[in-house]
C-alpha cells in the first residue's frame, strides 16, 4: 500500500523538500482558514509521509506536520 500511496503523489525523496517546504508554510498559517480545509492539507502530509526513501530528517519534520494539523483539529472551536 505505501508503494501505491508513492506513485499516486508523484513525490521522491529528491522533491520531497519542497512538498514539505510548502506543507510546512501552509500550516505555519491556520489551515482552518484555507480555502482547502485541514482533511486536505492532512491528506497531502499523508500521501508526502508514503513517499518511498523518506529520511530521517523528512520523517521528523512530517511528523510534526502531521502532529500540527491533528491538532489544530482537535483543539478548532
Amino acid at each position: 500500500m505505501t508503494q501505491a500511496l508513492s506513485a499516486l503523489t508523484g513525490l521522491t525523496p529528491r522533491n520531497l523538500d519542497s512538498e514539505i517546504e510548502h506543507l510546512e508554510r501552509v500550516l505555519a498559517k491556520d489551515a482552518a482558514n484555507s480555502l482547502f480545509g485541514r482533511t486536505y492539507w492532512r491528506n497531502r502530509v499523508v500521501k508526502a509521509r508514503a513517499t518511498l526513501g523518506v529520511g530521517p530528517s523528512q520523517g521528523s519534520r512530517l511528523e510534526r506536520l502531521l502532529f500540527r494539523v491533528t491538532n489544530q483539529a482537535t483543539h478548532a472551536g
